[in-house]
């Protein structure tokens, strides 16, 4: 899923320049003498597919930020360790 160092940014200027777009049209269709439901909801039905999606992302995302931050946390402890045994060494 990641591709780019800045993959969850372009991740968010994609999702909000859709929805933004489909926004526009929802808009336009209000604005017609004989407004079309079935469009509308079929617009509707995408920003919420779409919003979807991003939440999955945004979740995948939120995971891997706590399994690293986990592994990172393991090598600290290591690392604290060591530097413990050394201190003890040197006494």
């Amino acid at each position: 899923m990641v591709g780019t160092a800045d993959h969850f940014g372009q991740l968010i200027n994609t999702y909000c320049l859709d929805v933004e777009s489909i926004i526009s049209q929802l808009a336009s269709y209000i604005d017609l003498p004989d407004v079309d439901f079935s469009k509308l909801a079929a617009l509707t039905t995408e920003v919420a597919e779409r919003s979807s999606r991003f939440l999955r992302a945004l979740n995948w995302t939120k995971t891997e930020f706590a399994r690293t931050k986990n592994k990172l946390q393991v090598i600290v402890q290591m690392e604290r360790r060591i530097m413990r045994l050394e201190a003890k060494q040197q006494q």
